[in-house]
């Protein structure tokens, strides 16, 4: 499953109330990035009484892909779009990381590449994907993913394919 959903919030209630025997039970979906989350929660009665509590709750995989995406490529750029691959299982990860870029409106695989990726228990290792940008979409989305042997993870990303012409406005004080 490639994941898309990275909000930087993943639940914010600001008052809930307990049942008869002072708990609060509360069910959220974490956001689908790969992260340590905060959580932080604060009481008070009516008599002024007061608490707090925080712990921290990590969403990880054992194999993950973690790309480094630019903010947006111009048309005719040579992209070099590198991904670290996470192995924090207990053996060596074999597998294929891919990448995928699609114009979302016709849903067409304008390009794609594949690269074999091995990686040892508990280390990271680096994967390259080289492409000259030759299209004329104004947007493409960006999947790029790792899968082997019991493992698979992905993300997913818009990548905004700005014009090689720029306009260029000249003022002039008069």
């Amino acid at each position: 499953q490639v994941r898309e959903n990275m909000n930087e919030t993943a639940f914010f209630y600001p008052a809930l109330l307990t049942d008869e025997h002072g708990e609060v039970t509360i069910g959220f979906t974490l956001p689908e990035s790969v992260t340590a989350w905060q959580f932080m929660g604060a009481a008070h009665t009516k008599d002024m009484r007061e608490g707090y509590i925080s712990a921290v709750a990590e969403a990880r995989k054992d194999v993950m892909i973690l790309p480094n995406m630019p903010r947006f490529v111009r048309q005719g750029d040579r992209l070099v779009l590198k991904a670290k691959v996470y192995n924090g299982g207990d053996r060596t990860a074999v597998g294929n990381a891919k990448v995928e870029f699609i114009d979302p409106e016709s849903e067409k695989n304008i390009f794609n590449k594949v690269v074999s990726v091995r990686v040892p228990a508990d280390s990271t290792a680096t994967v390259s994907f080289g492409w000259q940008v030759d299209t004329d979409c104004p947007l493409l989305i960006c999947r790029i993913t790792v899968a082997g042997k019991g493992f698979g993870d992905g993300e997913q990303h818009y990548l905004p394919v700005l014009p090689e012409r720029e306009r260029v406005t000249v003022t002039v004080p008069v």
